[in-house]
């Protein structure tokens, strides 16, 4: 699992720096997806040498506050594809401060699915942030830039269609239809809670590049 991990980490840090290559939508997003073949990963006992699939996401997101500075209390990154006709989440990623597994929102509550991977916040040159950074949201317009790893997902194909579907929770928002839910992982219900959701429905490549991992 180490040279899975650092690879993930070697991803991160590569396509932090990538441009987007999609314009914004009328949802104030932008997303792509970029798939990855892991492998040989011989030190994994539950791939046994096999190559892992690892989907990446990154996006950015544009908020607006108005009359507001809020504090970012958590952001998803979901996976969805069609089951039955439905979008279903396939896979989740999940971060608020505190590093929690589960995160609470005006939407739901919403926990990490057990894979490898992460979500990690950049600045606008790629560079990765910590949520402390991040989480004081200045009043006005207020740029979100996120990457999200998702290794070992083995019912998604290459070139299959997917949703991606982004959550934002901020806290002392003003605005309409909030609610109040611990929003923040501290313990404590929050005032004033307001839940954004993004999504964008797009084509995973139909080619992997293939990664080597560091050697440990």
């Amino acid at each position: 699992m180490r040279r899975l991990t650092l690879a993930l980490i070697a991803i991160v840090a590569t396509l932090g720096i990538a441009e987007f290559g999609h314009a914004c939508s009328s949802l104030g997003s932008s997303v792509n997806i970029e798939t990855f073949e892991c492998g040989p990963c011989p030190d994994d006992p539950d791939q046994q040498g096999t190559q892992i699939p690892i989907f990446v996401v990154k996006g950015q997101l544009q908020l607006s506050n108005r009359r507001a500075a809020p504090t970012l209390g958590s952001i998803v990154v979901e996976l969805q594809k069609k089951i039955d006709r439905r979008y279903t989440p396939i896979a989740r990623q999940v971060l608020n401060e505190m590093g929690d597994p589960m995160v609470h929102t005006c939407v739901d509550s919403f926990s990490q699915f057990p894979m490898s991977g992460r979500l990690v916040l950049t600045n606008d040159v790629g560079q990765e942030l910590t949520f402390t950074d991040v989480k004081n949201l200045p009043e006005g317009r207020v740029t979100l830039r996120y990457l999200a790893t998702f290794a070992g997902i083995t019912n998604l194909d290459l070139g299959e269609r997917v949703r991606i579907r982004v959550y934002t929770t901020a806290i002392g928002v003003h605005a309409s239809r909030l609610c109040s839910v611990d929003a923040d992982g501290d313990g404590a219900n929050d005032a004033d809670v307001k839940t954004l959701r993004f999504q964008r429905t797009i084509r995973v490549p139909a080619i992997a590049t293939l990664l080597t991992p560091p050697s440990t």
